[in-house]
């Protein structure tokens, strides 16, 4: 159902995970807060817990995915 919401927000099969397009006027950040939302309007929950797995990901981009 995510595809029918047109915000360029997908399920890759393949990985287990949603994606989004590499970032081009939104950071990183942006893009997460994004999938959050376009996924709750599809009855979905996502939210990040004190056991989430950061891997690959830089501390200011981490900084601004849990600031908001």
């Amino acid at each position: 159902m995510i595809y029918r919401e047109a915000s360029e927000v997908y399920w890759d099969n393949e990985r287990k995970s949603f994606k989004a397009p590499a970032p081009r006027k939104w950071s990183y950040a942006d893009w997460f807060h994004h999938i959050v939302k376009v996924t709750h309007s599809c009855s979905i929950k996502l939210v990040l817990v004190n056991s989430t797995q950061w891997v690959n990901v830089p501390s200011e981009v981490k900084a601004g995915i849990c600031a908001k």
